[in-house]
């Protein structure tokens, strides 16, 4: 089993552009579990709005809410591409710096074997 910093027990994790099926986002989850011990917090990123985890201010407030949130200390992007340029103009820098100043982390990446 990878280790992480036992800091880092409560992973947010959110799409920001495409969604992910949902028998995939769960195996992710419990990967995340089995692999680095630590609890994924899924956002809510069922909605479908065409091919995206929903309208632009949705996903865009997911990922507002995990910054501002005091339990979550590390980020996951399922999904990310052409849909999360679209809500950049949403997303609050200020929370993300306040975020990131708490020594957290941020990984932009399709992690391909946690399965999302």
């Amino acid at each position: 089993m990878y280790t992480i910093p036992s800091s880092f027990k409560k992973v947010g994790v959110f799409s920001l552009s495409n969604r992910t099926v949902d028998q995939r986002a769960a195996l992710g989850l419990s990967n995340l579990e089995k692999v680095w011990g630590v609890k994924g917090v899924c956002g809510e990123y069922q909605t479908v709005s065409r091919r995206f985890a929903g309208e632009d201010s949705e996903r865009a407030d997911v990922f507002n809410r995990m910054v501002k949130g005091d339990s979550i200390s590390m980020l996951i992007a399922m999904r990310g591409g052409y849909g999360a340029t679209r809500v950049l103009e949403k997303i609050d820098f200020e929370a993300l710096q306040r975020f990131y100043s708490r020594k957290c982390v941020l990984i932009i990446l399709k992690i391909i074997f946690l399965n999302f």
